[in-house]
């Protein structure tokens, strides 16, 4: 009986052993990995249309809820294990359509309880996550229709970019809420043809006038988020879904994965690096 016993806890500390050595060879691999990309020419705006969350809930047979707070949590991993010890500048990630407030009724509510959650806690973990934001300059904006979205949603945005604000910005997460670019480009126009009635000139709008307007330009710093480098787009769909369509230049690079997003990771990454590489050094 006492045999019995043993054999099994130790089968169970085997197991547990050989889940630690492997943890600890896949992070030490992927340091080298990293590393050895660095190396090479990494793209500056790097941004991701994060699909797939609803899939891998059905596939998973897990709440839709859950597969959002999963796509969540992915989404925390990226950006601390990856984007924030690479070269790149700028991570813009969708976050939310405007026409994704014509789902039903029950979706929207789960979505919205889940971003007004996920805004809190970044508030309230501040003493975690905002020295890692601070240690490597990451600041926070968040772009788009927010008035459509509740008071409080909206108190809680101005919050989190109000944490973020001061630092000195070497990298930038742009997170888009309730956005489409027809809308952003719409918006931009209307100010330009507003500001010229203002100033009651006859002058042509040109595209840095609609530039200036755009969601990504800061007045206070006269600069603007840089081109799209790379436009990567989670869950085997390949269709823009009116995401930075301005935006995304000549050269931008786009990257049609059949990952869903949850368990989109950093192997996924590294193929799309290496082929940003690759495309660089042949162009």
């Amino acid at each position: 009986m006492l045999a019995l016993l043993f054999l099994s806890h130790f089968r169970e500390f085997a197991f547990s052993a050989c889940l630690w050595f492997t943890s600890m060879i896949t992070k030490n691999v992927e340091e080298l990995i990293r590393k050895a990309l660095l190396s090479g020419p990494m793209p500056r705006h790097m941004a991701f249309i994060m699909d797939g969350n609803r899939r891998y809930a059905r596939q998973h047979n897990i709440p839709e809820s859950q597969g959002h707070t999963d796509g969540y949590y992915q989404l925390s991993f990226l950006l601390k294990e990856w984007l924030t010890k690479t070269n790149i500048e700028c991570m813009s990630i969708y976050a939310w359509s405007i026409l994704n407030f014509g789902r039903e009724e029950s979706q929207v509510a789960a979505c919205m309880k889940l971003l007004e959650e996920k805004l809190e806690e970044f508030i309230t973990l501040c003493d975690t996550m905002i020295p890692l934001f601070e240690m490597h300059g990451v600041r926070v904006a968040i772009f788009g229709r927010t008035e459509l979205f509740s008071e409080r949603i909206q108190f809680l945005i101005s919050k989190v970019e109000e944490k973020t604000r001061s630092y000195k910005t070497r990298r930038l997460m742009n997170i888009y809420l309730s956005y489409t670019s027809a809308d952003e480009m719409t918006r931009s126009v209307e100010a330009c043809v507003n500001a010229s009635l203002d100033s009651n000139e006859s002058l042509p709008i040109m595209a840095k006038d609609i530039e200036m307007h755009l969601d990504g330009f800061f007045p206070a710093e006269d600069a603007s988020i840089p081109p799209v480098d790379i436009l990567v787009r989670t869950g085997g769909a390949k269709r823009f879904s009116d995401f930075l369509l301005w935006q995304a230049c000549e050269h931008t690079q786009l990257q049609f994965v059949s990952t869903l997003w949850p368990v989109f990771g950093p192997w996924d990454l590294l193929f799309i690096f290496l082929d940003y590489q690759r495309s660089k050094m042949f162009r």
